[in-house]
């Protein structure tokens, strides 16, 4: 925050928006009753430890502290068997809602941002192709690409 932005918080000329509440209680560790009512303590209490201050780091919910807790106080041969686990439910649930091979993504060549950009260059390539193969067929054709109009035709 810039120093003006806060001075006018300070004199009461402007209301933080939410985000610069949640940015100030978060920084300071405030307590948000505290900041917008004057109601409560001022401070939050200090985190018990490094799970509690990634949950508050990241927005955890709660529940996070007692998973955490009861997976590091597993055997390292628990914790593999928890981890390989949970790799075959997150397999098993890509494979039950992967599209079909038809509809997957395939990868875009070098030199492309995009698979629209790499179809659109197709789309042009195909346009004069087939001008190119009506001059050929077609005694007299002049292709819509050499002279500047947008249907092609007989001369």
């Amino acid at each position: 925050m810039k120093a003006n932005t806060i001075a006018t918080y300070e004199m009461g000329r402007a209301t933080p928006s939410d985000p610069a509440v949640n940015n100030i209680c978060k920084e300071f560790h405030v307590s948000e009753a505290w900041l917008r009512t004057g109601s409560g303590e001022m401070f939050l209490p200090p985190p018990r430890d490094m799970i509690d201050e990634l949950i508050a780091e990241y927005g955890l919910p709660k529940e996070v502290r007692a998973m955490t807790e009861k997976f590091i106080a597993l055997t390292p041969e628990k914790q593999q068997v928890v981890i390989e686990y949970v790799r075959e439910v997150s397999a098993a649930i890509a494979a039950e809602f992967a599209p079909p091979p038809w509809e997957e993504e395939k990868p875009v060549p070098p030199g492309y941002s995009s698979r629209a950009e790499l179809e659109a260059e197709a789309d042009e390539f195909a346009a004069m192709a087939r001008e190119q193969f009506l001059s050929e067929k077609i005694p007299g054709y002049q292709a819509s690409f050499a002279n500047g109009s947008d249907g092609g035709g007989v001369a």
